[in-house]
């Protein structure tokens, strides 16, 4: 986990001194990356804000009630009065977007221009989560996207004018729509099922408000430069998505990123005999992948090495091993020591509760690596 004094500092300066910042601190483009939140109804719902105030960071949500008058934290009585009348809405939206803009800062550098629009009337409602959900059971789609693709204009376009009459104008080249889903369950989906939608859409679920997951998923839809980064976590997904990726590029782009261009991920097909679809790959070879291990001085897919060798980690660790689990590329060459860093689209997303890599935790950024048209080349040229 990360120190929580750096936490609290930097949700302290999102906050108060971010809104300053020019465009020339963004590295997109001319202008900042707009992002546009829409939440149903006239803000989070009770369930919702109960949700996210369990699965929040409880030394990072008490920090910001306390910066923001209550001295207490969660337990503070004025916030507690806030809840129980239903007006907490607006405070924990206001949580929300500071966690969020930190996490995108702190993995993406990129400063996001950040709207929120509410949305109540239900026959708009009904029509913009249909533009959030296009494509979600394409699977890979990359049969599915000509016969459908007259289809998912029409529920984009039915989509994009509910948002406009609401209020909320996009530039479908430009813009993300960020969709809240205050269903119950954890489900969420990003940019990859909805890259078909005339816009780019990352779906949040009211399990992962006050998840880091947001700079991941705003990642697949393009906010540091348009293009879309495929998971790095296992290469079956990387595959899939980049097959989806081609299909609606007409074979002209995949990937922005190539799949473990280090070689550590163990589902590298470098390290396996067959073609490199992974339903063709067939035998593994362990001393060709252990020795490029040794070389580059790391442990099964991408672990630490020092961690690796850690017997007390070891259980904390094991899972990893399994080849659908890669935690990603090193931000940069060599990995001696704490603090350990790995590429944002890696499963070292989810990885941050393991204790193994230290008090300053897994610091997760994205990796850009030089590719062909279809992202299946690798050159291991990292770089923010």
């Amino acid at each position: 986990m990360k120190k929580r004094g750096f936490i609290f500092l930097s949700l302290f300066l999102v906050l108060f001194l971010v809104p300053s910042i020019s465009a020339d601190s963004n590295n997109v483009g001319d202008s900042p990356r707009r992002i546009v939140y829409v939440i149903p109804g006239d803000g989070l719902d009770i369930k919702t804000i109960d949700t996210m105030i369990q699965l929040a960071n409880p030394t990072d949500l008490d920090n910001f009630l306390k910066v923001n008058g209550f001295s207490n934290g969660k337990e503070d009585s004025k916030f507690q009065q806030m809840l129980s009348r239903g007006e907490a809405s607006p405070l924990m939206e206001e949580y929300m977007l500071a966690n969020h803009r930190f996490n995108i800062i702190q993995s993406t550098g990129v400063n996001p221009n950040i709207e929120t629009f509410k949305v109540s009337d239900e026959n708009s409602l009904k029509d913009i989560e249909a533009l959030a959900f296009t494509g979600q059971n394409m699977g890979s789609g990359h049969l599915k996207v000509e016969r459908e693709r007259a289809k998912l204009r029409q529920s984009s376009s039915r989509g994009l004018n509910a948002l406009k009459k609401s209020g909320v104008t996009l530039d479908p080249g430009k813009d993300i729509l960020v969709y809240i889903d205050e269903n119950p369950g954890f489900f969420i989906r990003g940019a990859r099922t909805n890259i078909v939608a005339a816009i780019n859409v990352v779906i949040l679920s009211r399990g992962y408000l006050a998840s880091p997951v947001i700079a991941h998923e705003l990642t697949h839809a393009g906010i540091l430069d348009g293009e879309f980064y495929c998971d790095q976590y296992s290469y079956a997904n990387w595959f899939e998505q980049n097959k989806l990726r081609l299909a609606l590029t007409g074979g002209k782009k995949g990937c922005a990123n190539p799949y473990d261009a280090l070689g550590c991920c163990g589902d590298n097909p470098r390290w396996w005999e067959g073609r490199n679809d992974p339903d063709s790959l067939r035998s593994f070879k362990p001393m060709e992948y252990e020795k490029h291990l040794e070389a580059i001085g790391l442990g099964p897919n991408c672990i630490p090495l020092k961690c690796w060798k850690d017997k007390n980690c070891i259980c904390d660790l094991k899972g990893l091993y399994k080849v659908e689990s890669c935690i990603g590329n090193p931000c940069q060459t060599g990995d001696p020591h704490p603090p350990y860093c790995r590429d944002l689209l890696g499963s070292g997303t989810t990885s941050n509760s393991l204790t193994c890599f230290g008090s300053d935790g897994l610091k997760l950024e994205v990796i850009k690596n030089e590719r062909s048209s279809t992202g299946a080349s690798s050159s291991p040229s990292q770089s923010r």
